[in-house]
C-alpha cells in the first residue's frame, strides 16, 4: 500500500498514454481532482497481501479517469510536486550521460592527437 494517500478534492495530474516510467516525461497528461479511491482487491500471487489505490479523477476535460500512483491498474496518477520531481530527476540523469560523453570525446580526442 502507498506511503501517501491521496484525499478527495486533490489535484492531480493523469497520464492515459505513457509506455513506460521514463516515457513520462514526454507523455501529455490531464490535470484533474481526486473525487474519490477505493483499495484494490488483493493483487499478490503468493505470501504477504498488495493491494494499490484506485482513484477516481475528474479531468479537467470533465471526463473520469480511473488510476493509480504507479499505473498498475487504469491511468497513470501523479502530483505536481512528485511530476516535479521526477522531472528534475530526469534532467540529472541526462546530465550525468551529457558528461560521460564528454569524457568519451575527451579520451577520443586525445587517440586523434596521438596519430
Amino acid at each position: 500500500m502507498e506511503k501517501e494517500i491521496l484525499r478527495n478534492g486533490d489535484e492531480v495530474l493523469v497520464f492515459s498514454s505513457y509506455n513506460t516510467y521514463d516515457s513520462l516525461v514526454d507523455s501529455d497528461y490531464i490535470e484533474g481532482v481526486v473525487e474519490s479511491s477505493i483499495n484494490s482487491e488483493d493483487m499478490s500471487y503468493h505470501g504477504s497481501p498488495w493491494y494499490v489505490r484506485i482513484y477516481t479523477v475528474i479531468g479537467a476535460d470533465g471526463k473520469t479517469y480511473k488510476a493509480t500512483k504507479k499505473g498498475l491498474i487504469g491511468d497513470y496518477l501523479m502530483t505536481k510536486d512528485e511530476y516535479s520531481k521526477y522531472l528534475k530527476d530526469r534532467i540529472a540523469v541526462n546530465n550525468s550521460k551529457i558528461s560521460e560523453l564528454k569524457n568519451t570525446n575527451l579520451k577520443i580526442k586525445q587517440k586523434i592527437k596521438s596519430l
